[in-house]
């Protein structure tokens, strides 16, 4: 009991916040190729369908959320991940799941003991922010100072990458760039 409950208290919360980003992209991704094709929309993975990607989805997210893991405040995972968040509600909303609720969050005091308060990691401060531009240049042009005449980045920030806020100055950003291509740092 000791262990389970020291691994808990220890928890980082970064590869579930970089995990559920993966999955709430794809579904804005999806959702923007469904209207522009005008395919049916909807909550889930194949738009309107349910399938069985939608259920082991929601099993996992309703699993990290139940223990604690990722997003005790259902208000700012709703914020952060608004897609997810209404793909959990759609599958929740289904009939079979009515009856049967979320079994594996019945007893978790009882494995684990009371949950331990949850504390963000030191630098968890920082916003994160998606590239969502889409344009025939390929990204956003990065610049090397905080001046809009400073020298640009030989390459663009790419659609789609996941950067670091490092300093906010009006409506200029200093990043860091976590996933995708583009220069490693600079201000956009």
């Amino acid at each position: 009991m000791q262990k389970k409950h020291k691994r808990l208290t220890t928890f980082t919360t970064v590869p579930y916040k970089k995990w559920l980003g993966h999955f709430e992209r794809y579904l804005r991704v999806s959702r923007t190729l469904e209207k522009k094709h005008g395919m049916e929309s909807g909550p889930f993975i194949l738009g309107s369908r349910l399938c069985y990607a939608d259920l082991v989805l929601y099993d996992c997210l309703t699993a990290i959320w139940d223990l604690g893991c990722y997003g005790r405040d259902e208000a700012e995972r709703a914020q952060q991940f608004p897609r997810l968040c209404t793909l959990v509600r759609a599958v929740a909303a289904q009939p079979s799941l009515v009856k049967h609720g979320r079994p594996h969050a019945k007893n978790l005091s009882t494995q684990f003991g009371e949950l331990p308060a949850f504390t963000p990691p030191a630098d968890s401060a920082s916003q994160l922010w998606e590239v969502t531009v889409v344009n025939e240049q390929g990204g956003v042009l990065v610049r090397q100072g905080k001046d809009t005449t400073s020298a640009a980045e030989s390459s663009r920030l790419a659609t789609g990458a996941l950067v670091k806020e490092l300093e906010l100055a009006g409506d200029r950003l200093r990043y860091q760039c976590l996933e995708g291509s583009g220069p490693a740092t600079g201000w956009v």
